[in-house]
């Protein structure tokens, strides 16, 4: 082959190659489009299959910390691991998945691996926020990893540590989620009323779920609820269609879905009908449900109603309480 034949035999293959590129560019997007929706969606296992399709074509440090996400929220941390490990082992400069590696390592029983990988995205979040673009990064998606950072560090116990970091990176907040996640831990530490007072600066932005926040931390305030601890994560009982009963009683034991019951047993316009059902989904909540039933029934502010629907569902408990009859009688 001559000289001109070569060289128009390399200029075609080159012209193949940026159809290819392009094609396959064309794809990766389509896949990112529709795995960050399965994502938002809580598509797990959908969200694992696309970005595994991704990793396949394109093995990038973000896919794969999207596929560890996905792996992780579908409740299998070992095999989020395995994704996300090799991009810790080179030192990966992402907040995002030293936090996730934070929380999976939690959930393995790694305690101290845990508290590492939270100091490193912390590490990671500071040294990189004042320039970002120099990581190749825009400001405004470094930010948001003050999120992810913070729910680790809720998933790690370390309600004060979160606290602290609202106080150091409020100046970068993007999102709601930010502020709801200063008032998780503020309830959790004791402080219902300055958990109210966040709350109520972000109802209005599309988490109109904290009007039911609002509400129960005004009584444990009061003493009327007792003391519990919430999680993190927003209450996902907005997820999804009609509950069983036993998957209904299982997603109560989460705080932020108990929160919303416990809102509509103290509305006074929640149906009189499912007021003792409601009542008795929340003593099966241990003895923290037992405790709001008898704080229920001496506290001398609350209504007849919420008072015998509370001492009905001990009663179906077998559990003894004095005075119990008094309701039962009247009614």
């Amino acid at each position: 082959m001559g000289r001109s034949g070569l060289c128009a035999a390399v200029w075609l293959r080159r012209i193949g190659e940026i159809f290819l590129d392009q094609h396959i560019a064309a794809i990766l997007a389509q896949l990112d489009e529709l795995g960050k929706e399965q994502l938002q969606k809580g598509e797990w296992e959908a969200a694992v299959q696309t970005f595994r399709k991704m990793l396949e074509l394109d093995d990038h440090p973000v896919v794969r910390n999207n596929l560890a996400t996905a792996f992780y929220n579908n409740g299998k941390p070992q095999e989020a691991w395995e994704f996300l490990e090799p991009e810790l082992e080179k030192g990966v400069i992402s907040p995002f998945a030293w936090a996730l590696a934070s929380m999976i390592a939690q959930d393995l029983g790694w305690g101290s691996k845990a508290q590492e990988y939270l100091q490193q995205a912390i590490y990671c979040f500071d040294s990189g926020v004042h320039n970002p673009r120099q990581l190749g990064f825009e400001p405004a998606a470094w930010r948001e990893y003050t999120v992810i950072i913070k729910r680790a560090a809720g998933h790690l116990g370390e309600d004060r540590l979160v606290v602290d970091l609202h106080k150091k990176w409020e100046r970068y907040y993007q999102t709601p989620e930010d502020v709801f996640q200063a008032g998780v831990a503020l309830f959790n530490l004791d402080y219902p009323l300055r958990a109210a007072e966040l709350w109520a600066r972000i109802k209005g932005r599309g988490w109109d779920f904290l009007e039911a926040y609002i509400t129960v931390a005004e009584l444990v305030d009061q003493g009327v609820v007792p003391r519990f601890t919430l999680p993190y994560a927003a209450p996902d009982f907005l997820r999804g269609g009609r509950l069983s009963e036993e998957l209904f009683t299982e997603k109560v034991s989460q705080g932020g879905n108990r929160v919303l019951l416990l809102a509509q047993v103290f509305d006074p316009l929640f149906p009189p009908a499912a007021l003792q059902p409601a009542l008795a989904i929340l003593v099966g909540c241990g003895e923290w449900g037992l405790d709001l039933v008898r704080s229920i029934l001496e506290n001398s502010s609350l209504s007849k109603r919420i008072k015998l629907a509370a001492a009905y569902a001990l009663r179906d408990l077998g559990v003894a309480k004095p005075g119990i009859e008094e309701y039962l009688e009247d009614e």
